[in-house]
C-alpha cells in the first residue's frame, strides 16, 4: 500500500522521465502494478480489502440481560443496548439519571437508595 511520500516519488520520478517503472517499482519496493495503477489515476490508487473479524469476537457473550450499577450517564447502558442487550440503569444521584435519560431514552433507568443492597 503507497502512502503519500512514496505517491509524490512516483510522481517526482515519472515526470522527470528518467526512470522506468520498473525501476521506480525496485526503488519504492512495490510492485510495478502499484506503480502503474497511481500513474493512472489522479489521487491514491484505492485498495479492495474484505471485512476482518475483530479480535474480540471469539469472545463474544450472546445477548440477554445486564444491570449497569452506578450507571452515571448512561455510557455502558448504551454500549450494551446496542449489542442487543435488556440493559437497566441504576444510579442513585437523580441528576445523573436524568441525564442518562436523555442519552438512552429507550432503556430503563432507576434511582435511590432504595436500590441498592445494604452491606452493613
Amino acid at each position: 500500500m503507497l502512502v503519500a511520500e512514496e505517491a509524490v516519488e512516483i510522481r517526482v520520478l515519472s515526470r522527470q522521465g528518467k526512470k522506468s517503472i520498473r525501476e521506480i517499482a525496485r526503488m519504492l519496493n512495490v510492485s510495478r502494478n502499484t506503480v502503474r495503477r497511481y500513474l493512472r489515476s489522479e489521487g491514491l490508487p484505492r485498495y479492495k480489502c474484505g471485512a476482518r473479524p475483530g479480535k474480540l469476537d471469539a469472545y463474544a457473550i450472546p445477548s440477554g440481560r445486564a444491570l449497569d450499577a452506578v450507571c452515571g450517564i448512561g455510557r455502558h447502558t448504551e454500549y450494551l443496548c446496542v449489542r442487543g442487550f435488556e440493559t437497566t440503569g441504576v444510579d442513585v444521584t437523580p441528576e445523573m439519571l436524568a441525564l442518562a435519560r436523555e442519552k438512552v431514552s429507550f432503556r430503563a433507568f432507576r434511582g435511590g437508595r432504595s436500590h441498592f443492597p445494604r452491606f452493613s
